[in-house]
């Protein structure tokens, strides 16, 4: 490893061979271990920090001054190079489970509400006591109600009122709408009827 001087002039270029950037792996690993990558992408910011460094040595890139050192100004370059392969693996990393616009294209528009929604009513179902739940259960098979009490073994009104129990649930969690209801008639329309 030398300096030799630069085609266009100015610094000086430092000339180094393929082994001796290979010989600098572990010098790498460590930097981007302290860089804060995670140990299974360390050894991939390896491979991309030594192909940029070989592409840089052969393109004449890697320069410095003829007062340092050739080796420290590969570690210096090298440490550059870490650092910014390092950011964006980072950065990729956090960025890894997110949606892109392009798979809700694909796929359709996914609304991390209604997953929420669901689980709020499979929770609330799990909590129910086993007969509403069963009353579910047969609404949902498309039962209608003297058949589900004959199904479930009970009187057609108590499985009435187990499934009523179940629409005012279903009406918290907001997943069936309120049933339709007359407004109250104001002072107004009360005058207007005398």
């Amino acid at each position: 490893m030398m300096y030799r001087p630069h085609p266009d002039g100015g610094d000086p270029y430092v000339d180094v061979s393929a082994e001796e950037i290979n010989a600098r792996r572990a010098f790498i690993r460590e930097a981007a271990l302290r860089y804060g990558v995670r140990i299974g992408d360390a050894e991939d910011i390896v491979q991309d920090v030594m192909i940029a460094a070989y592409e840089s040595a052969r393109d004449c890139k890697i320069r410095g001054s003829a007062r340092v050192p050739p080796e420290k100004t590969l570690e210096v370059f090298l440490r550059a190079v870490t650092w910014f392969r390092a950011s964006n693996y980072r950065r990729r990393h956090r960025n890894r489970y997110e949606y892109t616009g392009d798979v809700d294209k694909l796929v359709g528009s996914i609304d991390p509400r209604e997953a929420a929604e669901a689980r709020d009513l499979l929770r609330a179902v799990a909590r129910m006591r086993p007969k509403a739940a069963n009353a579910l259960l047969l609404a949902l098979l498309g039962f209608t109600v003297v058949e589900a009490a004959k199904e479930s073994g009970r009187n057609p009104s108590t499985h009435h009122r187990h499934v009523q129990e179940l629409r005012r649930l279903l009406r918290t969690l907001g997943a069936e709408p309120a049933p339709k209801q007359a407004p109250r008639p104001g002072w107004k329309q009360r005058k207007r009827g005398r």
